[in-house]
């Protein structure tokens, strides 16, 4: 692989790379960071047809965000090829992510620039997002958006059930046997980034200066994506005194009104705190301490979801 790397490297530039390494967090294609000229760049290669269509689907949609919100600069405009072995070549961004250092103004910050990416277009339909030569399409989902979410659920307690979380597994399916009805399928569509999180988004001199990571875009329901990156910044910092959630909605709603939002929220809390929980099992397994703090806070949550749909006042 790093014959290959050096050559595609050596087809754009004329010459081998000053330094290159793999990165770690490359989970999705095989990403390689390399330097040339005192420039920086980012390369990742597809690993089988569903990672070419990611990639494909992450470059145009820096291209379609370009301007709208800070993003990175391909070094190619499409996806290229060699030996068989499909890849993108992007600017590598200055600055660094907030993976571990999140404060007030971080998260202000990303709520705002999160509203803008779902002021941006409304689409006619909820599905995977295709490019047809520069031109967006939406291949619709074949179930609806909330038997969707239902059938994930139930994948991912079972994850959590293999992962030796019985108990926890079982209350929340229950939880969603109860509920599950309130999941929202009746909204107008939007460019979802789904996968906002601190390690997605590169700050430099306290400001966002890119957003990456557009691979899993989809059209559907802002208001989740909303509250899935709220998860995924909380997530960093589950036992902080910061009321994360609380900023996050602050922020993205002095760019964008939430309607409905006090009944869809602590459904949508609960089912995407699910999803990235399990993700993180599925990617990397879960640490002891981490089974057991964030086991905690599901049920914590869990609690407070209850408490919402049985109370007429609700309080974030």
């Amino acid at each position: 692989m790093e014959d290959k790397t050096s050559a595609i490297i050596k087809k754009h530039f004329n010459k081998p790379p000053d330094e290159i390494e793999e990165a770690s967090e490359g989970l999705m294609h095989k990403t390689f960071i390399f330097e040339l000229s005192d420039r920086s760049y980012v390369l990742q290669l597809s690993k089988d047809e569903e990672s070419t269509q990611q990639l494909k689907r992450g470059l145009k949609m820096y291209d379609l965000f370009n301007g709208i919100v800070p993003v990175p600069k391909p070094f190619k405009p499409r996806l290229d090829e060699y030996q068989g072995v499909k890849y993108t070549l992007v600017e590598k961004v200055n600055g660094k992510n907030a993976e571990t250092n999140i404060d007030t103004e971080k998260i202000r910050q990303a709520g705002k620039i999160l509203a803008k990416i779902h002021n941006y277009q409304t689409l006619c339909q909820y599905g995977d997002i295709k490019f047809k030569e520069n031109t967006l399409t939406v291949e619709p989902f074949e179930q609806s958006l909330r038997q969707k979410r239902l059938e994930k659920v139930v994948e991912d307690t079972e994850a959590l059930r293999e992962a030796g979380l019985e108990n926890l597994a079982d209350e929340i399916q229950q939880f969603f046997q109860e509920h599950g009805s309130k999941i929202p399928d009746n909204f107008q569509p939007r460019i979802c980034h789904n996968d906002y999180s601190p390690d997605n988004i590169i700050y430099k001199n306290g400001k966002i200066n890119a957003v990456l990571d557009w691979d899993l875009a989809y059209s559907g329901c802002a208001q989740r994506d909303l509250i899935k990156a709220a998860n995924a910044f909380w997530m960093h910092d589950p036992c902080s005194n910061q009321n994360i959630r609380k900023q996050f909605y602050d922020s993205y709603q002095q760019q964008r009104p939430l309607q409905n939002f006090e009944k869809n929220e602590p459904i949508l809390r609960i089912e995407t705190l699910t999803r990235l929980i399990t993700g993180l099992e599925e990617i990397r397994g879960l640490e002891e301490q981490e089974i057991e703090v964030y086991s905690e806070k599901i049920r914590d949550n869990l609690a407070y979801a209850r408490k919402q749909y049985d109370d007429s006042t609700t309080n974030f």
